[in-house]
């Protein structure tokens, strides 16, 4: 039709080219929008609509007029110029925030090809093949490197000051995140550092491990992909550690009150910088014998360098936080009021593990706290066998099977989750590292027993209706299937110990 259509042109003096492509029609599964086709467009479109350029650009040698569009962006514009294909329009980046300033830019990466007129009469078909290929690979392109997570802020929207940072708002104590990035970007370390420590601090240790909800929520999500928001944080608090005075921090007025915090975690030294640079007398009391909680007895040692968490540590130190370790857990309130310690903070974690429900005679199960310690502690303890299930879907079990993948003798990690990989609250990147290093995930499947002969028996699930969280609940099936495994670590969840709290006469409401 092209070549008839082509033909019919030139006969009359006329030219004759094709524009690809606007959008291109799909079948409407979303349901957002009424009738039964809705339209795709954007990133993804490119890989289809610059095959389908190349491919007429083959049959015609070149002399097919492209008007292009589908997925053209500032991160590609230029490569497809050089190809000589032209005019090239777009859209969806337009309409993403920003998008009109990003015009300049792109205008100005193609003035200088433009101005030594080193545009094509023809269209290099070559040079179009090659980009088409590349695309086609190219992670950019493909649906998980984007991931389906809209980033949006769920308030109404003011008639005025809408400019608001979904990162801020994401973050669970609203970092001033593009403020800091800035400074960092300028070489300004030291005011980066002070205004992260206004509201974090732990940055050395968040600057390694942050969940980073954050980055989850980048603006820049949409664009060329997240700004590493860690990173920089990282990268601050590392540079900006020697020319930024912590102890200055410290009001000048020094309150003649005490205040305990139990625990040495991350809530415990959260708390005692916060209230130390207020001016109160703090001494934390620990029951392990150096600080960090979870972060330095549970969390596996190659996730963070034992270096980072001292940094935070001697910081919260040089402000005159005292440090008592191996303190008993019989802990009393009135005791605390006796000594001299008008307020309390109690920050003493979800140590307490939930319990899996397993049937059968094969005692070597694991809780995952005991075997992160141990892993982190004495690997001696642990005989794991050759072929290691861990049940669960968050990080904590992400952290176990990682760690039991590096365990000598360990040759098959097994990620055994109810769900599927969509409803996994793990992090992504967890998640992507443990496949990179081999951990096998295996999804709608709830362990029921476990066998002296190392049978792990399993229920196949299907997902029904949503559930309070939001994700769709697992229903058993009338399916079954084993597995084989020397050894069990249950990572279903951990909690609060309210047994603790209650002992101090605490009163504990049901559902909290």
């Amino acid at each position: 039709m092209l070549k008839r259509l082509s033909k019919v042109a030139t006969d009359r003096g006329c030219n004759f080219g094709v524009k690809l492509s606007n959008t291109l029609g799909t079948v409407n599964t979303l349901g957002v929008l009424p009738g039964e086709e809705m339209y795709l467009s954007g990133r993804i479109l490119f890989p289809l609509t610059i095959t389908l350029a190349s491919r007429l650009s083959r049959e015609f040698e070149g002399t097919l007029p492209v008007s292009y569009s589908g997925g053209a962006s500032q991160l590609n514009i230029l490569r497809i110029f050089e190809t000589g294909i032209k005019p090239i329009t777009m859209a969806t980046e337009l309409l993403k925030p920003g998008g009109y300033l990003r015009m300049a830019e792109m205008a100005r990466k193609l003035e200088s090809m433009v101005g030594e007129k080193r545009q094509l009469e023809v269209i290099d078909v070559e040079k179009l093949d090659r980009l088409a290929e590349g695309a086609l690979r190219e992670n950019y392109y493909r649906k998980d490197w984007r991931g389906t997570k809209k980033v949006f802020i769920d308030q109404k929207l003011p008639l005025t000051d809408c400019y608001i940072a979904p990162c801020i708002l994401s973050c669970p104590i609203q970092q001033d995140i593009p403020e800091y990035i800035r400074l960092a970007g300028s070489g300004q370390y030291d005011r980066a550092l002070e205004l992260i420590y206004s509201k974090n601090p732990l940055p050395n240790i968040t600057g390694h491990i942050c969940d980073h909800q954050c980055m989850y929520n980048c603006t820049r999500l949409d664009y060329e992909g997240t700004v590493g928001i860690r990173e920089v944080k990282r990268i601050v608090a590392e540079q900006g550690k020697t020319t930024y005075n912590t102890k200055s921090r410290v009001t000048a007025e020094q309150l003649n009150t005490k205040v305990a915090v139990i625990g040495a975690g991350p809530a415990g030294l959260s708390a005692a910088y916060f209230l130390a640079e207020a001016g109160f007398k703090v001494t934390v009391f620990e029951k392990q014998d150096s600080p960090g909680g979870v972060i330095t007895y549970v969390l596996p040692n190659f996730r963070i360098p034992a270096s980072a968490i001292e940094k935070d540590i001697s910081v919260i130190k040089a402000m005159g936080v005292d440090f008592k370790f191996g303190v008993s857990e019989e802990f009393s309130i009135n005791d605390m009021n006796t000594k001299g310690y008008k307020y309390i903070f109690i920050g003493i974690g979800a140590e307490a593990s939930r319990k899996l429900q397993l049937t059968g005679d094969n005692n070597n199960v694991y809780e995952t706290l005991d075997f992160l310690r141990s892993f982190n502690k004495d690997l001696s303890m642990l005989n794991l066998g050759r072929r290691v299930a861990v049940i669960g879907g968050g990080n904590t079990a992400v952290d176990s099977a990682r760690s039991a993948q590096r365990i000598d003798g360990v040759e098959k990690v097994f990620i055994i989750y109810r769900r599927t990989e969509d409803e996994m609250p793990a992090d992504r990147e967890e998640y992507n590292l443990a496949l990179k290093e081999g951990v096998i995930f295996k999804s709608l499947l709830l362990p029921e027993s476990f066998s002296k002969t190392g049978i792990l028996k399993c229920r196949q699930m299907t997902l029904g209706e949503p559930d309070s969280s939001g994700r769709r609940r697992p229903v058993p099936t009338e399916e079954a299937e084993e597995i084989t495994v020397d050894s069990v670590i249950s990572a279903i969840g951990e909690y609060t110990d309210s047994k603790f709290l209650s002992a101090c006469g605490l009163k504990i409401e049901k559902n909290n």
